[in-house]
Order: C-alpha cells, then sequence, then structure tokens
C-alpha cells in the first residue's frame, strides 16, 4: 500500500527590535565616521563661515547610509548654524549625506555647512564627537567655536531567511521518510538553525520525528494518509 506525504513550506523570519534614541532605524556611528574638512571661505559682509564638508569611514566595516549629523553643542554662543537640512524633536539642527554604502575608507561627496558670528568675525570651527564634550568659556566675539555632533547611519537590513522542507514525496507504508532543509538558504550569508514539526497525520498515527532541530531528520510512516511537515528556519545568531 502507498500513502502520500507532502511537505508544507513555511517562510520565518525572527525579528528582535532594538529602541534606538532617534529612529528604530537608526544606529550610532560617530566613532567610526568623522567629519573631514575640504575647505572653507569667510564672508565678512554677512559674518558667514561656509565650511565644505564630508565624512569618511575610518573603520574596517562598509557602513550603510543616509547618514545624519546632529550638531549637540556649540560652545561659542556667538557662532549658530544657518540653513541646516533640519531639527530633531530636540530643536538640535542636523544635516543629511545620502550615501547608501560607505566602505572602509571612502568618503561621501561634500556639504556645505554655514556658520554666522554675530560679531562678524571668521568662524574658527573644529569638530568633535559629543563623547569629547568638554566646557569651554570663550571670550566675547571669540572667532572659535567647537562643534560637538553625533552621526548616524542605517541600520544593516538583514534579510529573510528562505525556508526549503523539499519536494513533496510519495512512500510506502512503514517506509522511513528522510525530509531534507539544506536547500534553505540565507542571504547573508549567516548560519541557520532548524525546526521541524506536524501540521497534519492520519488519526491515530504516532509518527514522531528523529530530531526536530536536524537539517535532515526522518520519521516512520505508521498508517495510511497524508503527513503534512512544516519547516521554520531562523538565523542560528537570533534569540
Amino acid at each position: 500500500m502507498k500513502t502520500k506525504l507532502w511537505s508544507f513550506l513555511l517562510l520565518f523570519f525572527l525579528l528582535s527590535l532594538t529602541l534606538l534614541p532617534h529612529s528604530a532605524a537608526e544606529i550610532n556611528v560617530s566613532t567610526k565616521l568623522r567629519i573631514a574638512w575640504e575647505g572653507n571661505k569667510f564672508d565678512p559682509k554677512t559674518g558667514i563661515t561656509s565650511y565644505t564638508l564630508s565624512l569618511k569611514n575610518y573603520s574596517l566595516e562598509t557602513l550603510s547610509g543616509p547618514f545624519k549629523v546632529i550638531i549637540e553643542k556649540v560652545d561659542n554662543r556667538y557662532v549658530s548654524i544657518k540653513g541646516p537640512d533640519g531639527y530633531t524633536s530636540e530643536g538640535k539642527p542636523y544635516f543629511i549625506y545620502e550615501k547608501d554604502r560607505l566602505a572602509p575608507g571612502g568618503k561621501t561627496a561634500p556639504r556645505v555647512w554655514k556658520f554666522e558670528h554675530q560679531c562678524k568675525n571668521i568662524s574658527i570651527v573644529f569638530f568633535r564627537e559629543l563623547r569629547l564634550f568638554k566646557f569651554l568659556t570663550q571670550l566675547k566675539c571669540s572667532p572659535t567655536a567647537i562643534c560637538y555632533n553625533s552621526i548616524f547611519g542605517e541600520a544593516t537590513a538583514n534579510h529573510t531567511p528562505v525556508a526549503d522542507a523539499g519536494p513533496d514525496q510519495t512512500v510506502f507504508l512503514t517506509q522511513t521518510v528522510q525530509l531534507n532543509g539544506d536547500k534553505s538558504v540565507d542571504l547573508d550569508g549567516d548560519s541557520l538553525s532548524y525546526r521541524w514539526s506536524f501540521v497534519s497525520v492520519p488519526g491515530g498515527s504516532a509518527a514522531a520525528l528523529s530530531d526536530p532541530n536536524l537539517v535532515n531528520p526522518t520519521f516512520v510512516v505508521d498508517l495510511p494518509g497524508t503527513y503534512g511537515v512544516q519547516l521554520i528556519v531562523v538565523h542560528a545568531t537570533s534569540s
């Protein structure tokens, strides 16, 4: 007597959410990216100093953009930023660098930042990470300012792994069925863990998987009928 075995295929992705200070899709990359000076120009009529700045990746990994540079503090009250791309909910100005991916040693296209000095002085600006903040008292109309910033990039997307439980099988009664999920793939190259289970068996069947966490478990067909088997694959490093 023959009995038909069909395999049920399920695609499954285990999602972990992390609350980040600005957006669930952003991560702080301030220790990996630095502001790179490309040039500056002072207009004595307006008291505006224009800085041409790019971002350089000093890390050993490829970073995902776009990148948001938030100006956290400027330690000279006579110096202000003109025309940023926007402001955070806390009222802090920021600039956006449109770059999808930035390889180690790579630089973004430059942007122009404008600093206005109330005393019509040139603004001599130094750029530092926020973690290096140290308050300094600036003299009235001092041209020197330190701009403390935080840089955020996009969290790297982790693709959904694709489960493949194999083709349907038709087998004889009492035959041992070999399942195989080794054609399941993870596009990011992460290792996978496997979770097999029955979604349906003939009434009265005592069929059991040899090991539901193996890539290729087995079971014995003990009664005629249809056996539905489900495969779930997850990133092996997920919690």
